[in-house]
């Protein structure tokens, strides 16, 4: 389907997915595993999982404030200021604190997306940082496709490589279904080459990387210094991706 074909069911039904593999994986955890501080360089799993609830909330929060007609709130610092910020303000928290926060903000994006309308999904306009994208678009990016990337992580550090790789090519199907633009092909495709190179699997994560940036060429100079790829980046194969 075509990028203005997509159905508020469908995204809620995609939220409730990755709500599910979150819980799973936080049911999986040990209490030491669950209570582990991190660091700021190597953020925990608590750390995480606190990341993700802070941006769903804020996002969910944004989108209805336009909605009332209100101003979003407006962006003080960039990414890597905020997250350090946000990992500032939960280090400290116990689990079942930044659970509450996870199952609030999981909250406010299933009520945020039942309160838009069709043509609010579709619209290029909604947000002032959209750049083109329909507003179903940055909801998926922020409320599914971040969150996928954070638990397939947490599953990498505990050498679960293979869970990790399995929700990211679930979710890319999953995801499928919501356009069939080549642009949009090219960003999933592009993610699961990201986990292929995490997981080991260079002549996959080549193969999938080379067909990803040709259907999406944006992403080519972010593929050059995209951490993910840092375990094939003296790869020849890699390499000859960017020769001309």
């Amino acid at each position: 389907m075509a990028d203005n074909k997509v159905y508020k069911s469908q995204l809620i039904e995609l939220l409730e997915h990755v709500h599910r593999v979150e819980q799973k994986l936080i049911a999986s955890m040990s209490e030491q595993e669950r209570e582990a501080a991190g660091e700021p360089d190597h953020w925990a799993a608590k750390d995480e999982l606190a990341h993700l609830a802070y941006w769903h909330e804020h996002t969910a929060l944004n989108i209805q404030r336009v909605k009332r007609g209100e101003e979003p709130q407006p962006s003080t610092d960039d990414d890597n200021q905020a997250n350090t910020r946000i990992f500032e303000q939960y280090r400290h928290s116990s689990f079942a604190e930044v659970f509450d926060l996870s199952e609030r903000s999981h909250q406010a994006m299933l009520n945020c997306v039942r309160g838009l309308s069709e043509e609010d999904l579709t619209s290029t306009e909604f947000l002032p940082d959209q750049n083109g994208r329909p507003l179903w678009r940055f909801v998926v990016g922020d409320g599914l496709m971040h969150t996928i990337t954070h638990l397939a992580h947490i599953y990498n550090e505990r050498s679960e490589t293979q869970m990790a790789l399995a929700i990211q090519v679930e979710a890319a199907e999953l995801l499928a279904g919501l356009s069939d633009s080549q642009q949009w092909k090219g960003v999933l495709t592009y993610n699961l080459a990201c986990q292929y190179s995490l997981s080991g699997e260079k002549d996959r994560a080549v193969a999938l990387l080379r067909e990803g940036l040709a259907l999406d060429p944006s992403l080519t100079e972010w593929s050059k210094q995209d951490p993910d790829f840092d375990p094939i980046r003296a790869d020849p194969d890699y390499q000859a991706i960017y020769e001309v």
